[in-house]
């Protein structure tokens, strides 16, 4: 039988940035959705969302790609 240390507080880390990084999702999500409420062009949402979360344009086009809802008139 094989016993693995198990650390509790790495395990809490792990929960901690698990925690972190689904509330930015979140808070990145209600941000754009605030940013089309208001008709805010699409690459300024993205300028915004760099300057206001500090990630990377990447990660913003990210978001905004998995976020951004399309007008159906648009469609």
């Amino acid at each position: 039988m094989i016993l693995t240390e198990f650390d509790e507080e790495d395990y809490r880390e792990f929960l901690r940035e698990e925690a972190r990084e689904r509330g930015l999702a979140e808070g990145i999500q209600a941000f754009i959705s605030v940013c089309q409420d208001f008709h805010l062009a699409y690459e300024d949402t993205l300028k915004k969302l760099t300057e206001k979360f500090s990630i990377t344009s990447e990660e913003a086009a990210a978001y905004l790609e998995q976020y951004w809802k399309q007008d159906e008139n648009e469609l």
